[in-house]
């Protein structure tokens, strides 16, 4: 497993929309989750095909005030990111 290989931002963050930088580019796709801090899934994408580094994240709708965790899931491994949420 690899770590640090990805990062999000900005960071605190609106609720709206991120983005997922990659240490490195990614030939086979990607897998996003967003969980709630009680760890209920509130996001999940699936971005297919070789990809850049930068990947924007839409969220569906805009998240409540809190902490999320993020799991970048990609063939470089799985990491997971602290995302705080603030309006």
């Amino acid at each position: 497993i690899i770590a640090h290989s990805s990062a999000i931002y900005p960071n605190p963050n609106e609720g709206s929309a991120f983005t997922v930088q990659l240490e490195q580019t990614v030939e086979q796709g990607l897998r996003v989750r967003v969980m709630d801090a009680m760890g209920k899934l509130v996001l999940e994408k699936q971005f297919t095909g070789a990809l850049g580094q930068l990947i924007d994240v839409q969220m569906d709708q805009t998240l409540s005030n809190g902490v999320y965790h993020v799991e970048v899931i990609s063939e470089q491994g799985n990491d997971v990111h602290r995302l705080v949420v603030t309006h």
